[in-house]
């Protein structure tokens, strides 16, 4: 593929096999991570928990509390991943979307280019007249400066403001 027509870099789409593992391979490591941390979270309660055992007051007080918290953030957790999991999914269509528009333009790009070759441009017409001017110069004739008048034949060009003219244009298919 030529590069105009490999796509927005950096987007991955779900055409591609390699971009989509590679893709699904860092979500996971990023949610594993986040699970480990959470689970980590849950272990570090229970040892402080099971450290204050001698102190029922203070361990119930220690342990209702983060106890309280710790069953909030897996409550949460659930709809992050539901969010997530939306986003994601989002991201993956409206990446592939925009890189088949991308691709397309790309594509008719070509096509027109190599149908057209070069661009056909017409400039506005103008008419072309040659005018005669009169001009001065110096010039040593036996040893002394004579300013000569002469004339010079200049071409001038005049746009025009509007003008009738009727074309007709046919197209031919160049094999």
């Amino acid at each position: 593929m030529t590069p105009s027509t490999q796509g927005i870099p950096g987007l991955p789409h779900l055409t591609y096999p390699d971009e989509l593992v590679q893709f699904g391979t860092k979500v996971i490591q990023g949610s594993l991570l986040f699970v480990f941390l959470i689970v980590a979270l849950g272990v570090v309660i229970t040892l402080i928990s099971f450290s204050l055992r001698r102190n029922t007051t203070e361990q119930r007080v220690f342990f209702g509390e983060w106890f309280i918290c710790y069953s909030q953030l897996l409550k949460e957790v659930e709809y992050l991943a539901l969010i997530l999991g939306l986003l994601i999914t989002g991201f993956f269509l409206t990446s592939t979307f925009a890189y088949f528009q991308w691709w397309k333009q790309a594509k008719v790009g070509q096509v027109a280019e190599s149908v057209a070759e070069d661009k056909l441009e017409q400039n506005a017409p103008q008419i072309r007249y040659i005018t005669e001017e009169a001009y001065t110069y110096t010039t040593r004739v036996n040893g002394r400066i004579v300013k000569v008048n002469d004339k010079q034949k200049v071409t001038r060009y005049l746009n025009l403001v509007g003008l009738q003219i009727q074309v007709k244009i046919d197209q031919s298919v160049n094999v």
